[in-house]
């Protein structure tokens, strides 16, 4: 039997491709999700840190510092951190295939702290306009919100690999002379990595006044992707979770790389970024650079591990009417759902899913809240792979019900 489509009231009717729907992730934890999500009594959670399984951080042994170790904590200022700063640099050196200078990188506590220190910097630059290429991680919009800089969201679409037409910038750029491309890498929600070729075709449309940013929040290549860049001709800031690739979020620490006569610029604005350290985290990461060899393997063993599960994903996908992108690099990707063998209006469509995964008890994060463009013929459902293998295999299985349930034969 056919499960009747039930109308979603809160989305825009007027939507078209390419538009950005409104983030109504809390509205449908609210209306959909909201006993599950209390009660902790979900069937399958792909979207979250479920019962996390990060098997590339079984290698890493914690040291405890002695309480007079962490008694003050510290910021990231001159030479204040020390030979842990220097360690880190280090570390970060072998990460990028070459020796760095003490002022290429600043270290903050999150990449989230370093790409709001980065919007500071930018907006005390000039840089009054950022173009997103999407989808764009949601908290960076906000940050640049509060900061009261224009935002343009450049949308992407699956046909073209998520990628944003280079003329597209191009035409934007043309009219706007203080502005920065910001782009992901790995691609967020999707997993594939940016074409270094690609890149530095945009930090010649760039030019030396404009700039780019690259948020590499969960990189898993050793040496990383974007190590291969070299000279831009335009000023690249990139941020970078230490030990976030592994799955290690609970370790505090993160980089931005960044031109080294931009350093006075990053210490000026740390502490009302918020990028106060703990010595904790910093010492734990500074312990990485005395092995040199861990932190490359934790990356692959994490990196095999989620390439693993997406593989299972895919055979479980095969002749549906789901499809795991192709995800690479990182851990957040996402599946996307081929809404034509659903009759019916987008609104009822995502509106019948979400019943579906509620009636199975499964919570679901959506593309308007990964921050995909709208297409109404795809939906996509965000899935984190630090997670054991029975949440994959559990969550492919009900989507697959799901698109056997909701389908509707044309024509019938």
């Amino acid at each position: 039997m056919q499960r009747p489509l039930r109308q979603m009231g809160t989305l825009e009717s007027s939507l078209v491709r390419g538009d950005f729907s409104p983030d109504d992730y809390e509205k449908i934890n609210r209306d959909y999700f909201d006993e599950i999500l209390k009660s902790r009594a979900w069937s399958a959670f792909p979207s979250g840190w479920y019962n996390p399984s990060c098997e590339g951080a079984a290698s890493f042994s914690l040291h405890l510092p002695e309480a007079r170790d962490i008694i003050h904590y510290a910021v990231d200022e001159g030479a204040s951190l020390g030979e842990s700063r220097s360690s880190i640099v280090r570390l970060v050196g072998q990460w990028e295939n070459r020796p760095l200078e003490h002022d290429e990188i600043t270290i903050c506590p999150s990449v989230s702290s370093c790409n709001l220190a980065v919007l500071y910097v930018l907006k005390e630059a000039g840089i009054d306009t950022i173009l997103f290429e999407s989808p764009a991680y949601y908290a960076t919009l906000q940050q640049a919100e509060l900061l009261k800089m224009e935002f343009i969201r450049l949308p992407t679409f699956r046909a073209e690999r998520f990628e944003a037409d280079l003329e597209r910038f191009e035409s934007i750029l043309y009219s706007r002379s203080n502005c920065a491309i910001w782009l992901t890498q790995p691609r967020f929600g999707i997993g594939s990595n940016q074409c270094l070729k690609r890149l530095r075709h945009l930090g010649e449309i760039l030019g030396p006044r404009r700039m780019l940013v690259i948020d590499e929040a969960a990189e898993q290549m050793f040496p990383s992707v974007t190590s291969g860049l070299s000279q831009m001709r335009c000023p690249v800031f990139r941020t970078r979770g230490i030990v976030k690739g592994v799955g290690l979020n609970g370790i505090r620490a993160s980089v931005i790389l960044h031109p080294p006569q931009w350093r006075s610029n990053f210490e000026e604005i740390l502490e009302a970024a918020g990028a106060s350290l703990d010595r904790f985290s910093l010492s734990n990461v500074a312990l990485l650079a005395d092995t040199p060899m861990l932190l490359p393997t934790m990356l692959r063993i994490a990196n095999a591990q989620v390439r693993r599960e997406r593989a299972k994903l895919e055979i479980m996908s095969l002749g549906s009417w789901m499809q795991p992108t192709p995800l690479e690099n990182g851990y957040i990707g996402a599946i996307m759902l081929d809404l034509s063998c659903i009759v019916g209006s987008y609104a009822r469509k995502r509106s019948a899913l979400l019943g579906f995964c509620k009636d199975r008890r499964m919570p679901i994060v959506l593309g308007s809240s990964i921050g995909f463009a709208f297409d109404d013929e795809f939906e996509a459902v965000r899935i984190n792979y630090f997670t054991p293998t029975e949440n994959i295999e559990k969550t492919g299985a009900i989507l697959l019900e799901a698109g056997e349930d909701l389908r509707v034969i044309k024509g019938l």
